[in-house]
């Protein structure tokens, strides 16, 4: 009698195929190009005899005679549908100061990922990949970490989303990346939403660390100069973004309209000169470096510190804009030189209910209308404790520092506001309330309105409703 003891069955082991040319073609040449290299990481065989047979999670590395390559392509790369998962890592290149570029040549999207396994992009450059479709360089349905990448003007042209990368589902970790650059040229850029990163509905878990958002933007009316949040949890952390902007929309920065977004909760984020900018004039761009309109949102935690500087709104909103759905926190923020054309030069409340703990607001401005540094209305209930407002400036309606309006309630708590103003005959040079105030621990010191005869309450006017000290 044979007797046959108990096994397992393993796993396959992953394979590591190594990309050996620049070309892009498929053939039997003694070359394995990346066609060749994820084709056979998709099927794990050997499709394509001049690439090692894949198998399981697979790897593709490069060992290209050129120091640092560009992998340009005719077509999009085969589409990345390996449930093993797969990843594409330029790490030996680097090592020897090298880059591996892989570009769309402005005519394709680079790659689209459908696999069910965990994929990885890791020390990459990811240049000029162009589709009318969502996502210029990468179209993403599966769990995706994308680490060291620097994604450069890519786009997605018409109406379209995600200028470099749409995120259908799943989890997402992008740390340690580039979306933009110094210049206009580098700019990642979509006829819609998200001119760098759109998240659809569906999405899971999503992280951003140490990464840098510059010069990404909408060509045309929508929202969300680099980032656009659609659904899922997003976490924002040890990260910058500079000069984004929207033409015709709104959040320069991100545009929340759905999930929940953190901000800045572990280690903080600065946010610098970002713009919803209205190229007809009609002052509509809100939120000049955050628009939030559904969903929760939270920025910042005590000891952590995100910094909003120069952003500028040609409507309201000059650093964030909040509209009328979910709640909101901001801890430990700094707010400093933000305008906003019309009202709250750095935050608009628009009817949400929110805390502001432990943050400073300093210069900023609304340059025609109210509420220099907030303004708070349509039913917003705020809340403002331990913090600072000093040398804001309101033109218009006034409320050098903060305008309380429509059928919002405003309480304020062991915070100094000094040095604001108001100019014209404008009144509050601190507050304007025109509706429920409580002060409670507070001090005023140095607020003014302007000498022109009319002007009232360098400190609070109150024109309407309660004022309770």
């Amino acid at each position: 009698m044979l007797a046959l003891g108990a096994f397992s069955v393993s796993p396959a082991r992953a394979a590591t195929i190594t990309v050996t040319t620049n070309a892009v073609a498929v053939a039997v040449n003694g070359a394995c190009s990346l066609p060749e290299a994820i084709a056979n990481a998709n099927n794990d065989a050997a499709t394509n005899a001049d690439c090692s047979a894949g198998t399981g999670a697979d790897v593709i590395v490069f060992n290209i005679a050129a120091a640092s390559p560009t992998i340009t392509l005719a077509a999009s790369l085969p589409n990345i549908t390996d449930n093993d998962g797969l990843t594409i890592d330029g790490t030996n290149l680097n090592a020897l100061g090298g880059t591996v570029t892989i570009s769309g040549n402005n005519a394709v999207r680079i790659v689209s990922v459908t696999g069910t396994g965990a994929n990885t992009f890791r020390d990459l450059v990811m240049i000029n990949g162009a589709v009318a479709g969502d996502g210029g360089a990468i179209n993403n349905v599966s769990n995706l970490t994308i680490d060291n990448v620097t994604f450069r003007n890519n786009r997605g042209t018409g109406n379209n989303n995600g200028g470099a990368l749409y995120h259908n589902t799943g989890s997402l970790s992008i740390s340690n990346s580039t979306f933009g650059g110094t210049v206009v040229g580098d700019a990642n850029y979509t006829g819609a939403g998200g001119g760098a990163i759109y998240i659809a509905g569906g999405a899971g878990t999503m992280t951003i660390t140490n990464t840098t958002f510059q010069n990404n933007r909408n060509a045309a009316i929508d929202n969300g100069g680099a980032i656009y949040l659609n659904a899922g949890t997003l976490s924002i952390n040890n990260s910058t973004f500079d000069d984004n902007r929207t033409n015709n929309g709104n959040g320069g920065a991100i545009y929340q309209n759905g999930g929940t977004l953190n901000v800045g909760t572990t280690t903080g984020n600065t946010f610098t000169g970002n713009d919803a900018f209205d190229t007809e004039g009609g002052g509509t761009g809100a939120g000049g470096a955050i628009y939030k309109t559904a969903g929760d949102m939270t920025i910042g935690a005590a000891g952590v510190v995100n910094s909003f500087t120069t952003n500028t709104a040609d409507g309201t909103g000059g650093a964030i804009y909040v509209d009328v759905t979910g709640t909101y926190s901001i801890t430990a923020a700094t707010f400093t030189s933000n305008s906003a054309a019309d009202e709250g030069g750095a935050i608009d409340n628009d009817g949400e209910t929110a805390t502001i703990t432990g943050s400073t607001f300093t210069s900023n401005s609304s340059t025609g209308n109210r509420g220099g540094a907030i303004s708070n209305h349509a039913n917003g209930v705020l809340t403002i404790n331990t913090s600072t407002l000093s040398s804001n400036t309101a033109a218009g309606t006034g409320g050098g520092a903060i305008y309380n309006s429509g059928s919002s309630t405003l309480t304020i708590t062991n915070s100094t506001l000094n040095g604001n103003s108001v100019s014209g005959t404008l009144d509050g040079g601190a507050i304007y309330n025109a509706n429920a105030l409580t002060i409670q621990n507070s001090t005023f010191s140095g607020n003014q309105t302007s000498t022109t005869a009319g002007s009232l309450g360098g400190a609070i006017y109150s024109n309407d409703g309660t004022l309770n000290i």
